[in-house]
């Protein structure tokens, strides 16, 4: 639905310009920076997404210059939490095994999911294009709900950004769904659930910079 299309352009835009105007000054934050960096890789998916549309009347299908921008999305997010941000919070002790053992629900759910695809009416270029798509997923989905579980460490990093990393799980879940809706043609609903990732992208940036606000309180 082309209304539905340029709701979540308008949408992906606030969240990489609010990205833009928090992080990206003097003494801007790394971690939000890449975020927003994220969040910029998603805007030109959708804007691929929305001119392949208008100019042919049907959707993108197989491997198409617009999954770039999903999957740079995620790669960015993923970085977000790999290195220096998850060392901080889960430096490797043996009492945090419990926590990493059960993140692992998080990316075994994501395979289930994905295993709808495969029973859908997709080519398999497009099954492939989703499979791409849903790796770059699994480490994001497993760090967010690890950063959810772990106990709080100095500065509160952990605490201020639960609800943060809530919004990053749900976003992996949600886009995982889109794939699977896509794949039996429920084109409404799977219409729907993109919209919804957006909305979820854009709470997602205003409480990473108010969380990591508090950092420096």
């Amino acid at each position: 639905m082309l209304f539905i299309d340029i709701l979540v352009i308008i949408l992906a835009a606030f969240s990489f310009l609010y990205g833009v105007k928090k992080s990206f000054k003097k003494r801007g934050i790394l971690f939000l920076q890449v975020i927003t960096c994220a969040l910029g890789c998603y805007l030109l998916g959708d804007i691929y997404h929305l001119c392949y549309y208008i100019s042919t009347n049907r959707l993108a299908s197989g491997f198409y210059l617009g999954s770039l921008g999903w999957i740079g999305g995620m790669a960015f997010l993923l970085s977000s939490y790999y290195g220096a941000m998850d060392s901080l919070v889960d430096d490797g002790r043996k009492e945090y095994i419990k926590y990493r053992i059960i993140s692992l629900a998080a990316p075994v759910l994501i395979v289930l999911m994905y295993g709808a695809v495969f029973l859908g009416n997709l080519t398999m270029g497009e099954k492939v294009n989703c499979l791409i798509m849903m790796i770059t997923i699994l480490p994001v989905s497993y760090f967010a709900l690890k950063h959810i579980m772990l106990p709080d460490v100095d500065l509160g990093i952990v605490r201020v950004l639960r609800n943060y990393n809530c919004l990053i799980l749900a976003l992996c879940i949600l886009e995982n769904l889109y794939f699977v809706l896509y794949s039996f043609g429920l084109f409404y609903f799977f219409n729907l659930v993109n919209l919804s990732m957006h909305i979820v992208m854009a709470f997602a940036i205003v409480l990473a910079c108010k969380g990591v606000k508090k950092w420096f309180i």
